[in-house]
């Protein structure tokens, strides 16, 4: 389990990030992934104009729901979408690293097929929606849907984790303030459990606040970008999240 603890020497602190790391390994496909397949663009320097009618997403050409992803605008509309994806796939990954290594490789688990599937449903879902109620014709392409999406993901999980890590932190607490003589090892779980907290809190609080404040920043609405298959992608992979809650109920209170 990865925690602050006292007394924990330099070496130690950078073995406990390699093995969350390591135990949250798959959770890093997506990213290499979209990077491999999306570089190749880039690479041979394919023309774009080229690019899109054989994989970007229409309603004329519906298997761009699974290709899309990897055909961008220029490299820089590459770079940030790669960016922010790996980012937020690090994000993730940290504020499950308190949890035992089984948690944390289900996790993982879930992180890389739900990222893949939140990606085709934003795809199915914006282009049914836009083609029917806007008579949208064109192409959409780019893997922003499916990085939105994991950004749900991240933030519906570390609400989660602060409701039920938060019980178990208060019951600490109130151990903690009886003054009985506490061994070294509830310090510990006490410091972990802070930390975990801590980081969970602030991931949440990130994103609630840019979605109160300005919400169009939380989904990068600008000219020239589909803010509105933004939204979808964020909603759905909070949603999964909210599946997969159900569904590993036991799971998520035996934290």
């Amino acid at each position: 389990m990865f925690g602050l603890n006292e007394g924990q020497d330099n070496m130690g602190f950078v073995q406990s990030l390699l093995k969350v790391l390591s135990n949250s390994k798959l959770s890093f496909i997506p990213f290499f992934v979209i990077l491999i397949l999306g570089g190749f663009q880039f690479i041979f320097s394919l023309n774009l104009e080229w690019l899109v009618p054989k994989l970007g997403l229409s309603i004329h050409s519906l298997w761009g729901i699974f290709t899309n992803f990897y055909i961008h605008e220029n490299l820089d509309h590459f770079d940030n979408n790669m960016m922010l994806l790996f980012i937020l796939t690090l994000i993730y990954v940290f504020m499950n690293g308190y949890l035992s290594d089984i948690q944390q490789k289900n996790r993982s688990k879930y992180f890389m097929v739900s990222a893949f599937v939140c990606g085709i449903s934003t795809n199915i879902s914006y282009i049914l929606i836009a083609s029917y109620f806007f008579n949208f014709q064109g192409y959409t392409y780019g893997a922003s849907g499916l990085v939105y999406a994991v950004q749900g993901i991240a933030f519906m999980m570390a609400l989660f984790n602060l409701i039920q890590v938060g019980k178990k932190w208060f019951a600490i607490v109130k151990i903690k303030k009886s003054n009985l003589g506490m061994p070294t090892d509830f310090n510990k779980q006490y410091a972990s459990t802070s930390a975990f907290l801590l980081l969970n809190f602030c991931v949440a609080a990130f994103f609630a606040y840019f979605a109160l404040v300005n919400p169009l920043s939380v989904v990068n609405a600008s000219e020239n970008v589909s803010s509105f298959g933004h939204y979808i992608g964020f909603t759905i992979g909070m949603f999964s999240v909210i599946a997969y809650y159900f569904i590993k109920m036991k799971d998520f209170n035996s934290l």
